[in-house]
């Protein structure tokens, strides 16, 4: 195990940060060289009647998708510029989702905002009547209000 708690000065730690992701990064590689090496082996019949991917998944206990990253780095010409562009695409997927969710929370805000002003301008019973409505209340049921409806106390809540 390595020491975290170390009393180095920052730069020392900086230069031992960057020495850990680049072994970090030649494991990675040693990793997807040993895997192309199983692929030949299972391939060429080792492992009896069995292809190549069923063997993978069932002895690499590793993600469908963690294996073909790592099939397409073992197979790239230069795999550590491989695995640079696997991190660049992954990078670029996490702010694609990053946006996508935000965009959303957007709209469901635009959406609130425009169901409150509603609720501003709208008589008092209908704003009861819907909230009946959403609480599968009977039009008899005595009024609602925001503390008898489980939606807006569930929205306040968050």
């Amino acid at each position: 195990m390595i020491e975290v708690d170390t009393k180095e000065p920052l730069e020392v730690v900086a230069r031992q940060i960057e020495a850990h992701a680049r072994k970090s990064d030649e494991h990675i590689i040693s990793a997807a060289m040993l895997m192309r090496e199983a692929r030949r082996r299972v391939d060429d019949g080792e492992a009896g009647d069995i292809k190549w991917y069923a063997w993978a998944l069932k002895n690499i206990h590793l993600s469908p998708s963690r294996l073909r990253d790592f099939q397409k780095i073992a197979d790239a010409e230069d795999p550590m510029k491989e695995l640079e562009r696997q991190r660049k695409l992954t990078q670029k997927r996490g702010e694609e989702h990053r946006a996508k969710k935000a965009a959303e929370a957007w709209r469901l805000d635009e959406e609130r905002r425009d169901l409150i002003a509603w609720a501003k301008k709208a008589p008092i019973e209908k704003v009861r009547r819907v909230l009946r409505q959403v609480n599968g209340q009977a039009d008899d049921a005595p009024p609602a209000s925001i503390e008898t409806c489980p939606t807006a106390r569930r929205q306040q809540a968050a």
